[in-house]
């Protein structure tokens, strides 16, 4: 991609070419794709957001009392990744399963 001399649109540097090996006609459709971006990236650099994007996933920092603050990925579903389901699990576990948590450690 370049940007070409201004053309007299909104500003100087405001024409963007795109290169590509495929030949267009006239009226075809083109994709360009942005890459596996989140919507915040999207937003911010572009201006846009797309509601059925895999690729969105926010990560969040979690901050518990007597704990360390620990980041959470929460996926374009809802869903939480792995690690984060499992640190937050412990954390928020009671004395009877801290201790189940422990004999499963000891394979007892």
């Amino acid at each position: 991609a370049r940007i070409d001399k201004d053309k007299g649109f909104s500003g100087a540097g405001d024409i963007l070419h795109l290169t590509t090996g495929k030949s267009f006609s006239k009226g075809d459709e083109a994709f360009i794709s942005y890459g596996a971006l989140t919507n915040l990236d999207t937003l911010a650099d572009y201006g846009f957001v797309t509601p059925q994007n895999p690729f969105n996933s926010e990560s969040v920092q979690v901050r518990m009392m007597r704990r360390d603050p620990f980041p959470i990925t929460v996926f374009a579903d809802g869903s939480v990744d792995a690690g984060s389901k499992a640190t937050l699990r412990y954390y928020l576990a009671n004395e009877a399963e801290l201790e189940q948590f422990s004999t499963l450690e000891d394979g007892t």
